[in-house]
């Protein structure tokens, strides 16, 4: 339910910020892995703007794809309402500069990653670890990605579709 609202709420705002969305033909693909039911699609998405991690659910929501669990940083916690929308939208919430208990965070982090996976869930983290001020991509933060690798090493999944995205919001030449 809530994903349908949000998905009604954001093609009304889509319509007033942007020009066009385009979207290319490459996500029926995406449609015909998760059909094959042999491995999570984890998406990692550069992050120019807090409107990355909704607009790939919106995107698959609209595709008919299960929606990803997104993972979130846990500054969306004192955002008033948001939080709750994100938390039943799929998302969840991770501590980046966790110090203490850091071994135990990073185990009990690494078990929900996996059980997600296991589940067949679909995965979108933000391999930057942040939101890009700048417009360059940042240095790469290896914490989920080696979770999901760990997973299919670990043959607790048979396999994992690893789709790198780029979301550019400038216009074409």
């Amino acid at each position: 339910k809530t994903i349908r609202l949000f998905a009604w709420f954001m093609h009304k705002v889509f319509k007033q910020i942007y020009e066009q969305v385009v979207i290319k033909e490459a996500i029926l693909k995406l449609k015909s892995y998760e059909d094959r039911n042999d491995g999570p699609i984890v998406l990692m998405p550069t992050h120019r703007s807090y409107i990355d991690f909704i607009i790939l659910s919106y995107i698959f929501f609209g595709y008919g794809i299960k929606c990803p669990h997104i993972a979130a940083a846990e500054g969306f916690l004192n955002m008033a309402i948001i939080h709750v929308l994100l938390r039943k939208s799929g998302a969840f919430f991770i501590k980046r500069d966790q110090q203490e208990n850091r071994v135990l965070y990073k185990a009990i982090m690494a078990e929900y990653v996996t059980k997600l996976l296991v589940d067949k869930s679909h995965l979108e983290f933000f391999v930057e670890g942040t939101r890009s001020r700048v417009g360059k991509m940042l240095e790469p933060k290896y914490g989920m990605l080696s979770m999901v690798i760990d997973a299919v090493m670990t043959k607790k999944i048979p396999n994992a579709y690893l789709v790198p995205i780029t979301i550019n919001y400038e216009k074409v030449l």
